[in-house]
């Protein structure tokens, strides 16, 4: 239960460290409205290993929790609650896929495209930076699966020539955040159920080891 609990609150925590990293930049460009190419690059680097970081979590928590819940007896877990939101959101299924691109590729900032908007809001402006990709740096990958690829060239398709990871991974993280609510009942009834047991065998064991204790003290008498 601890380890499935640990990798959920990892995938939080390393999107929390993603979207920092995006309001650092926002910050730096805010002040620095012209950026050289050598800033572009750090900023690019930055993005792609905190990326990277989210990719492990993610992918650690949809392998491994399956076969954890199932050694606490939750059965059909994966069915039950990962495979329907890999079959019903794209966001999902590209995380999914993206884990050997990201090692290769995201964390030298390779294939990212900082994207800056200053947008007026309420007579301010507001900096915003996220990351993206372009649907056919992806598609160029040669490791990107065939059913990938399909959704890519959807994707492509549609009229959108670039995917921004920033929405990507906050969609991923909602997700993950329902699979859990879902799926936690499950684990705590195990805990409560064995404590329960617990409490009752120590119960047991305490009356045992009392008889065992008056015995010896009738016969010394």
């Amino acid at each position: 239960i601890n380890d499935i609990e640990f990798n959920f609150w990892a995938v939080l925590e390393a999107h929390r460290e993603l979207v920092d990293c995006n309001l650092l930049l926002a910050n730096e460009w805010a002040h620095h409205y012209k950026l050289d190419e050598i800033s572009l690059s750090m900023a690019r680097a930055k993005l792609g290993t905190r990326l990277d970081l989210f990719l492990v979590a993610f992918e650690r928590y949809v392998s491994s929790s399956p076969g954890s819940l199932s050694a606490l007896g939750v059965k059909d877990a994966k069915a039950h609650f990962f495979s329907p939101m890999y079959e019903q959101h794209f966001e999902y299924r590209l995380c999914c896929k993206l884990r050997n691109y990201a090692a290769h590729k995201l964390t030298a900032g390779q294939g990212i495209y900082v994207e800056r908007s200053r947008e007026p809001a309420d007579g301010l402006v507001e900096i915003s930076v996220s990351a993206r990709m372009t649907v056919s740096e992806l598609l160029g990958y040669k490791d990107i699966s065939a059913a990938l690829k399909q959704d890519l060239k959807a994707v492509r398709n549609a009229g959108r020539n670039y995917i921004n990871l920033s929405k990507v991974t906050r969609k991923v993280c909602e997700l993950v955040w329902t699979i859990h609510s879902s799926l936690r009942d499950g684990p705590f009834q195990v805990e409560a159920d064995t404590r329960s047991k617990f409490e009752i065998y120590k119960l047991s064991w305490q009356r045992i080891q009392e008889s065992q204790k008056m015995d010896a003290q009738l016969s010394a008498q």
